[in-house]
């Protein structure tokens, strides 16, 4: 059966005002996606910046409410590090055997508190000793600069432009039904180059 969890985590900075409709559209596609290919499960997700963690879908893939423009907001700075934590550690509550998280970001850390790079690496390390994959999107900016260095696979790292916000994605949500449906043993979302590679 193709069944797995899902934990997204948006950045929703101030660096990201001016792309509100792309996200919130692109992250209620992805999750349709996942739907309409048989996928069976749970997603959260995530919203954060400096002054905030905050919940916004926690449920049943087939109780899923799109997302509303209203709901994501884009102020203050990037603490990257500790929303990253903050988002694993919620999700082992949900005990999932099949969990990705899913982190997607237009800037570089820039005010965590209580992680640093050497400290989300061994905690991320620690994940996926239990079988959890990561995918690590960066929007115009280097993903590998980004996430480099904390533990993942190059190939769970991808690249892409926001304005392919959308095709991205759409083709992250192929990556993702094939990993839960056991098609593919790990996610990979990029290509040699670090792009998003484009669905075949």
């Amino acid at each position: 059966m193709s069944k797995g969890y899902v934990s997204m985590l948006l950045d929703a900075s101030g660096s990201m005002g001016g792309q509100e409709e792309r996200v919130v559209s692109s992250a209620n596609e992805y999750v349709e996606k996942l739907i309409s290919q048989g996928v069976k499960g749970k997603i959260t997700i995530h919203l954060f910046d400096s002054a905030r963690f905050e919940k916004l879908r926690d449920c049943k893939l087939s109780e899923y409410q799109p997302l509303k423009r209203d709901e994501y907001n884009c102020v203050s700075t990037t603490p990257l590090f500790d929303a990253i934590a903050k988002t694993i550690l919620h999700a082992e509550k949900a005990n999932k055997k099949k969990t990705i998280i899913l982190v997607d970001t237009d800037g570089m850390e820039n005010d965590s508190r209580d992680y640093n790079k050497e400290s989300l690496k061994a905690l991320i390390e620690k994940k996926q000793n239990d079988g959890w994959q990561f995918i690590f999107l960066g929007s115009d900016i280097d993903a590998w600069n980004v996430y480099g260095g904390l533990g993942v696979s190059p190939n769970s790292i991808g690249t892409y432009q926001s304005a392919n916000r959308l095709k991205t994605y759409n083709t992250v949500s192929i990556s993702t039904a094939n990993y839960f449906a056991g098609v593919s043993d790990n996610i990979n979302v990029s290509d040699e180059t670090g792009k998003v590679k484009e669905a075949s």
